[in-house]
């Protein structure tokens, strides 16, 4: 009897995989973290919620050459970073660490970066990261959040990203 309910707890925090894009043949694939909300928004954009709120991770694609998926995202980052970052200073490295994405055969990139948050003048932390599965779907995972946010969420949020792999 014991066994069983141990095995139903390890089933219970069990990631969950999300595939991109659902339909029409997978590109990549990530370890979405137990208890995290998956959203669809508009702009064919999806969030990841953590359980409490406090990290909201913001997916944006882009379809194209180089030029343009980059270009279309780092003007992503840069308007999240204007309007969502006061003060900000970008830092080196980052919570990806390796760029694992980058052995797994990934085009990446990461930037990391802190300041306050304009409502409330908190202190924020910012993680971006922009990578290719194939070099014509381009994706952004962008997330501002406060610095004090759970440390179990903000390691969940850096082993999502860190299981990014082609599908």
């Amino acid at each position: 009897m014991t066994f069983i309910l141990l095995l139903g707890a390890l089933m219970l925090v069990q990631a969950e995989t999300f595939t991109y894009p659902q339909q029409g043949g997978a590109k990549f694939k990530m370890d979405v973290p137990p208890g995290w909300k998956i959203e669809k928004m508009p702009e064919n954009r999806t969030a990841f919620v953590s359980p409490s709120g406090a990290i909201k991770v913001i997916m944006v694609t882009a379809k194209g050459n180089a030029d343009h998926g980059v270009n279309v995202l780092v003007a992503e980052t840069e308007v999240t970073i204007k309007y969502d970052i006061k003060d900000s200073e970008i830092l080196a490295g980052g919570f990806v660490a390796n760029m694992p994405m980058q052995q797994k055969g990934l085009s990446a990139t990461q930037l990391h970066s802190k300041g306050k948050r304009p409502s409330d003048g908190k202190p924020v932390a910012g993680d971006f990261v922009i990578f290719s599965p194939d070099r014509q779907l381009w994706v952004l995972l962008q997330a501002v959040y406060p610095v004090d946010a759970p440390k179990n969420e903000v390691q969940e949020f850096a082993a999502m990203i860190n299981s990014i792999k082609r599908a």
